[in-house]
């Protein structure tokens, strides 16, 4: 029985420290460990991304964790990431890293070349064999590994015992959702991680982070670019933060370009001289035009969206769920764009005043104690009741009370 509570907490990933001469410093990595046990954390994972474990030959590596582990160990979780570019260094890793007393070891698919699923498999069993009592973790980084973890890749490793978690660094974790029963996913990320075709879509959800209406993908150039459509990008260099959506943008339009991952603050990328153009997202386009860019092309628009993964989908009783929960997420967002009011109105006023009301079916009419009065309550646009509410003050209501809502079934 794996006891995964120990890998529940906070666990950062351990930056690479090195001397004035740019030497591996023991000491710094000795220094930063402790400086990370007082401040409480769960682990460390070490020789990652941060680690700059592409960099470092086997031999910094190997010392790196020796370092870390005589200060962290029996005090923090250590997970040692010891892929490396070839099969051989990363299973003498592997085995160095068992040795020293690690919880876990991690590995990336092998990068560069686009392996088939059973190679990539075969390079994780054969770092999991070289260390048999120690844990291993999945490191999924697609963006830059350039392999994805598929679901058929997941339930091959999941046949070696040992392993026990999966290191989900995509940009950002939209395709974790194909490994549950459902989740909530922006259609832009779902074409971006190729899930279009792996992901049942129980329902859109159109909103954004300032409005009820879908974010847009464009494409932009500078605002004195002798650039004008997408062709005469060709052969030049675009900055984004969706690679993959945007090779296919080119490539269905037959235009050759060079795509490159931009960290954010894209459209700085084109003001800097770094790209001659950009596909990023926008809302109203304002931040674009703020830099001093032009829209030229729109690429796609992308919203929230409720997906299932298809087993979960034939599951008669997850359906229903989903069914339920797709019912109760539109009635909240149906809810965003009404509010109720409320208000009492004179006997003699009350057929003028329900002729002013709109409703979803009609108002609701209750007779006061007062016979003189009524109760009157009806759900409106909120586009409407600024100009509603004065006029129905003119018309005699008393009152008036608006409040929010928050589902509209």
């Amino acid at each position: 029985m794996k006891d995964i509570k120990k890998y529940q907490g906070v666990i950062p990933a351990f930056y690479a420290c090195y001397d004035a001469e740019g030497n591996i410093s023991t000491e710094g990595v000795k220094a930063l460990t402790r400086h990370l046990i007082a401040k409480g954390v769960k682990g460390v994972y070490v020789g990652g991304s941060s680690g700059e474990c592409i960099y470092q030959h086997v031999d910094e590596r190997k010392a790196v964790l020796e370092a870390v582990m005589s200060e962290a160990k029996g005090k923090l979780t250590v997970i040692a990431h010891v892929g490396c570019n070839n099969t051989a260094d990363s299973v003498e890793l592997a085995r160095h890293a068992e040795s020293v007393g690690v919880d876990a070891i991690a590995s990336i698919p092998p990068i560069y070349f686009h392996l088939p699923e059973y190679a990539i498999a075969k390079y994780w069993n054969d770092m999991s064999a070289a260390a048999p009592n120690t844990e291993f973790v999945i490191y999924n980084i697609p963006q830059l590994a350039g392999t994805g973890l598929t679901m058929s890749l997941l339930k091959e490793m999941l046949k070696n015992p040992n392993v026990v978690a999966v290191k989900n660094s995509s940009m950002p974790t939209q395709d974790i959702q194909m490994f549950k029963d459902a989740g909530i996913a922006a259609r832009d990320w779902i074409r971006e991680m190729d899930l279009e075709d792996k992901l049942v879509k129980v329902c859109d959800l159109v909103y954004a982070k300032t409005s009820l209406r879908p974010s847009r993908w464009v494409l932009a150039v500078a605002g004195d670019s002798p650039y004008r459509k997408p062709e005469d990008l060709a052969g030049k260099r675009i900055a984004t933060e969706v690679q993959n959506l945007t090779r296919r943008y080119f490539r269905e339009k037959g235009i050759d370009v060079d795509v490159f991952y931009s960290w954010g603050a894209t459209e700085a990328k084109v003001v800097q001289g770094l790209a001659d153009g950009i596909i990023e997202v926008t809302e109203t386009g304002t931040t674009i035009r703020a830099q001093g860019l032009r829209i030229i092309d729109e690429v796609m628009l992308s919203n929230p969206v409720l997906v299932a993964n298809e087993k979960s989908y034939k599951d008669p009783v997850k359906r229903h769920k989903l069914e339920q929960l797709k019912m109760l997420l539109e009635g909240a967002l149906r809810a965003q764009s009404l509010v109720a009011i409320k208000m009492n109105a004179p006997a003699d006023k009350l057929d003028a005043i329900e002729k002013m009301l709109p409703s979803l079916n009609s108002p609701t009419v209750a007779p006061l104690q007062d016979k003189k009065w009524y109760s009157v309550e009806t759900v409106v646009k909120t586009s409407v009741v600024r100009d509603l509410i004065p006029q129905l003050r003119e018309a005699g209501a008393e009152g008036i009370i608006e409040y929010s809502l928050n589902k509209v079934i």
